[in-house]
Parts: C-alpha cells; structure tokens; sequence
C-alpha cells in the first residue's frame, strides 16, 4: 500500500531492498491464489504447493537479508569523495560532548568510509592536513555524504539530512563575503534555525572558534539558542566557557 512505501522510507536502504522485495512476493502470491484455475500459472496447476513453497523461501531469504544488513539505529555513516587527493588522514573530533574521542579517518584514494556511534545528535569537526575546519551535524542512524575538492573546500558539499544541507547551503551563500557580512548572516541564520542543531554549529564557528570574536554580539544569540534547546550538551559547555569572558568584556 501507498502508507507501507512511505514508511519504509525511513529505514535504511538495505532494509527497504529486504522490506520491498518481501512485500512484492506476497502480492504475487495472492494473486495466484485469487485467480481461477485456468488464469493460473502452469507450474502452480500441475503443483498447487509450489506457490506456497516459494513464497516460505522468499520470506527466509528476505530474512537472511534482513540479518546480513547489520543496521544499528546509533550509528552515523559518513561517506566521503575527495578530489585532487590520493592518500590523506582527516581527523574528527566532538567538542563539548559526552563522547569527545578524536578519530582518524583515512582517505585512500580520494574516498573513505566513517562511522560514529552516537547518544544523540552532535556537532563534529572534521580537521584537514591543512588545518581547515569543517563543522557538520551527527545524527543516530543517519547516511551522511561529503564531496569535496581539496582544491578548494569552501565548496564543499554535505548532505543526506536536512541539517547538513542547511549548513552547506549557509556556507556556499557566505562564501565570498567578508568577515562582517558573514557574522551578520551568522546571526540571521541562528534567528531563522534556531532549533537546529545547523545553528548550534553555526554558531560556534562564528562566535566561539572566531579569532576576534564579540561576546556581546554572541551572548543574546547563545540566551535564544540555550532557551530553544534546554536539552543540548553543547550549549551548556559554551555558556561555561562564555560566562567568564563577558564579565571581562
């Protein structure tokens, strides 16, 4: 049914293979046992259980499938293409997470793998050999895509989740403004997403990692965002770290 295909949009792609592929041998089983005698298939009028037979297989093998995929609803993947480079070590860290271990991602020919199990949603950076920074969001259970070239990363693309695409999208918009222009942008973004986890990084990239940053600028803008997510982990390590060097502003 059409409420059975939107739901399995939500699973992973292996268990949407096994879920479809499950789904089309029952329809195709029904609908030989529904048709009268003569609109039959040959095979099943000569044996009248091989229709059953086959659909018991089908349900085995879907479920052998469904075993082989491995899905654990904790883990974020990252898969990442990267032009203009063979062979290169990234390095990918959570700052002021409960989980704030640095992992090495390799790159070997100019592609790579990654995954990271999660508690919950979290800001990464991704650190490049030329010291570059690259914030992105983390979910539990979601297929991240990275396309870059090492060329010219400001061009980067990462999507797969609305999150991601959002920050690519601020990041592709501010690209060749100026220092300015880009901190008043940061703050309308924040405003406009301030739900997001997108703002949150945002947020640090422009107000907490900035080399000259403004704390009054950034303190009304970190109040919104603790208020809109009471909850998050990374905000209260800000608001830690904030506190001291307002009453020094």
């Amino acid at each position: 049914s059409r409420s059975f295909l939107i739901a399995i949009n939500f699973y992973p792609n292996c268990l949407q293979d096994v879920l479809i592929g499950a789904l089309n041998g029952l329809i195709a089983f029904h609908k030989t046992q529904g048709a009268p005698l003569g609109k039959q298939p040959r095979y099943y009028r000569t044996n009248p259980l091989l229709a059953v037979k086959q659909s018991i297989l089908a349900l085995l093998a879907a479920l052998a499938l469904l075993v082989g995929c491995h899905y654990d609803s904790d883990v974020m993947t990252l898969e990442g293409t990267i032009k203009n480079v063979k062979h290169v070590d990234l390095y990918v860290y959570a700052e002021g997470s409960m989980n704030p271990r640095v992992d090495t991602i390799r790159v070997r020919g100019g592609a790579f793998t990654y995954e990271r199990k999660l508690s919950g949603p979290e800001v990464l950076t991704l650190l490049y050999p030329n010291f570059s920074e690259m914030l992105l969001v983390a979910e539990p259970g979601s297929e991240v895509e990275l396309v870059a070239d090492a060329s010219n990363l400001s061009e980067t693309v990462i999507k797969g989740t609305k999150e991601n695409e959002l920050l690519t999208e601020f990041r592709h918009a501010t690209a060749r403004k100026g220092e300015s222009e880009r901190r008043l942008a940061a703050q309308q973004f924040i405003y406009d997403n301030v739900q997001t986890h997108a703002a949150v990084a945002v947020f640090r990239e422009y107000f907490v990692k900035a080399e000259n940053p403004i704390y009054l600028e950034a303190q009304p803008l970190l109040d919104t965002l603790s208020l809109a997510q009471p909850d998050n982990e990374l905000l209260r390590a800000m608001l830690v770290r904030f506190t001291p060097r307002l009453l020094c502003a």
